[in-house]
């Protein structure tokens, strides 16, 4: 296979790569989005979403694994380098915006992901605090108030279910 048509399916892949990550990182805002509002349904459908254009990505990149085979070179990266340095300057100077592209793209779904992750901790750990309360579970560091407001040391607290 010459340089010149690797260089299209190359660019062929990256391209719909670079569409399936933009469409993840879409996906990833909206998953933000129902994660402030707590919309449990919507943050389901969102991650069924993710879960398959991430296997999209994943068949996408089996493909460029394939593709760079062919060169010989175990690295991707300088399987790419190399297949640039083969192609015409207009071709190769198209693969390497693609690339950083997609690289761009491929951080901010990270960052995205990171910062909903952080949500997620948070919400979980607000829940896991109000099921210790209901159940009277409250740990030795933290404070429990009376009526008149002053701290109790008592934590023999009664659950919020039977009071």
């Amino acid at each position: 296979m010459s340089s010149v048509s690797r260089g299209k399916q190359l660019e062929l892949i990256f391209q719909q790569q670079i569409n399936a990550a933009k469409e993840l990182y879409q996906l990833l805002q909206d998953e933000n989005e129902a994660l402030i509002q707590r919309n449990y349904e919507r943050t389901m459908q969102l991650i069924q979403l993710k879960q398959l254009k991430s296997t999209k990505i994943d068949v996408l990149s089996s493909q460029l694994s394939k593709l760079f085979a062919s060169t010989h070179i175990t690295d991707s990266h300088d399987a790419l380098d190399k297949l640039i340095k083969e192609l015409p300057a207009q071709a190769g100077n198209s693969l390497k915006q693609m690339r950083s592209n997609l690289e761009q793209i491929t951080l901010s779904c990270q960052d995205q992901n990171i910062i909903n992750g952080q949500i997620i901790a948070v919400n979980k750990q607000s829940a896991e605090t109000a099921l210790a309360m209901l159940r009277g579970q409250l740990s030795a560091s933290e404070l429990t108030y009376g009526a008149g407001g002053q701290p109790i040391q008592d934590k023999s607290a009664k659950p919020i279910s039977k009071a």
